[in-house]
C-alpha cells in the first residue's frame, strides 16, 4: 500500500512541469526527461509485482547534489555534484553471531566547485580553487553485531580539465536557462588522483524506539584529500538497526524478510580537520600548479546536516541540507549550503 502511493507520488512529481527559479525547461528536453523516467518506474513495478518476495540483493542510488535546492539563488562553492551508485548484499562469512552483514559498493561521480560565483572574469576575483573532480570508487564495509559499522572505500579519479567540470555546467545552465559560466579558464591543472577512506560508526545510546544517537567518523588519506571527519548522528522517527537502514547504505541483504519501512528526520553535526584539498591547493604532485588560483584551506572547519529519510521495501528516498564553515580565509562568505536529493531501487 505504501509502495503504490510511493510510486504514484514518483510519477506525479515528474510527470507535471519542472520549473527551476521561474525558468522552464525546454518542452525537447522536458518530454525525453518524462520517458526515460517513466520507463524507469514501469521496470521497477514490473519487477514488484513480479517478485514481492525475492531477495533483495542489490541497490542502485542516484543522488544529486546542488545549491540550488535551497531556492536561495545561490551557485558558488560546492555548487554541484551528481552520482551513481551501486551496491550488492556479499554471502556471509566466518560467525554470524559477529558479522550481521558485507556489502560492496561500487560508485562514479562528479563535483563541481566554483569561487563565490560561477562568473568570474578576473583570478583576482577567485576566493576559491575552480575545479572539477571526476572519480570511480569501490567499498566493502561489514556491520558487527553490536551495532557498529566500519568501512573502506578507494577511490581513482582526477582534477582539472580531465574532470569534466566546464562541459557539465556549462550543460547544466543550458538546460535549465542560467547564466553562461565564466571563470573555467582558470581552472586547477589537470591531476590524478587517488584516494583511501576509511569508516567507523557506533551506537551510542541503548536501543530506543523513536531516537539514537550514533558516532560517526571518517578518516581519508591520500593525494585528494587528507582530512579526519569526526560527528554524530541523531535520528528520530521510524528507524531501523544500522546494518538495516538506508542512512548506512545497508538496506540490502540476504534474508528473505524485507527489513522494515523508515521515516525519520536525522541531523549530523560533525567536526572536520583538513591537512590537505586537492579542490583547493591542486594535484599533491603537480609542481607546475600557478599560486594565483590555489588556496591553503582552514585546518578545522564545522558541518551541519540536517536531513528526512522515507524507505519502503524496493524504494529510499532521502532529501538533507548541509551547512558549512568557511574553507579558505579569503572565502567572501561565512559560509556555505547546499541540498541534497537521492533516489534509490532495490532489486
Amino acid at each position: 500500500m505504501a509502495e503504490g502511493l510511493f510510486y504514484r507520488i514518483l510519477i506525479f512529481l515528474f510527470i507535471a512541469k519542472l520549473k527551476v527559479q521561474n525558468v522552464f525547461i525546454t518542452s525537447r528536453t522536458l518530454y525525453l526527461m518524462r520517458f526515460v523516467l517513466i520507463l524507469f518506474l514501469l521496470t521497477a513495478l514490473q519487477l514488484s509485482a513480479s517478485a514481492q518476495q525475492a531477495l533483495l540483493l542489490n541497490e542502485l542510488e542516484l543522488r544529486s547534489d546542488n545549491d540550488a535546492y535551497l531556492g536561495v539563488g545561490q551557485d558558488r562553492y560546492y555548487t554541484n555534484g551528481l552520482f551513481i551508485n551501486w551496491r550488492h548484499a556479499l554471502r556471509s562469512k566466518g560467525d554470524s553471531a559477529r558479522l550481521k552483514k558485507r556489502i560492496l559498493e561500487l560508485s562514479l561521480g562528479q563535483e563541481l566547485y566554483n569561487a563565490h560565483t560561477g562568473s568570474v572574469d578576473h583570478y583576482s576575483e577567485l576566493d576559491r580553487a575552480i575545479t572539477g573532480y571526476l572519480y570511480v570508487g569501490a567499498s566493502y564495509q561489514w556491520f558487527g553485531a553490536q551495532q557498529q559499522r566500519s568501512a573502506l572505500e578507494l577511490q581513482i579519479g582526477t582534477i582539472g580539465p580531465r574532470a569534466g567540470g566546464r562541459e557539465a555546467q556549462e550543460l547544466i545552465h543550458n538546460i535549465v536557462g542560467f547564466y553562461e559560466p565564466e571563470g573555467w579558464n582558470y581552472q586547477l591543472d589537470n591531476s590524478y588522483e587517488v584516494n583511501l577512506r576509511y569508516d567507523y560508526s557506533r551506537v551510542m545510546t541503548a536501543t530506543c524506539k523513536n531516537f539514537d544517537l550514533i558516532f560517526d567518523g571518517q578518516a581519508s588519506l591520500g593525494t585528494t584529500h587528507s582530512r579526519i571527519n569526526a560527528g554524530v548522528v541523531f535520528r528520530a522517527g521510524r528507524f531501523n538497526r544500522i546494518d538495516e537502514s538506508s542512512y548506512f547504505k545497508s538496506r540490502v541483504g540476504r534474508s528473505t524478510t524485507a527489513a522494515p519501512d523508515e521515516f525519520y528526520f536525522y541531523t549530523r553535526p560533525s567536526v572536520i580537520f583538513t591537512a590537505y584539498d586537492a579542490t583547493l591547493q591542486g594535484g599533491l604532485f603537480n609542481k607546475h600548479q600557478s599560486s594565483l588560483v590555489t588556496f591553503k584551506p582552514i585546518p578545522l572547519a564545522y558541518e551541519q546536516e540536517l536531513g528526512v529519510r522515507y524507505d519502503t521495501r524496493r524504494w529510499s528516498f532521502n532529501y538533507a541540507i548541509t551547512i558549512r564553515s568557511k574553507e579558505v580565509k579569503k572565502q567572501e562568505y561565512s559560509h556555505h549550503q547546499y541540498g541534497r536529493l537521492s533516489l534509490g531501487f532495490r532489486f
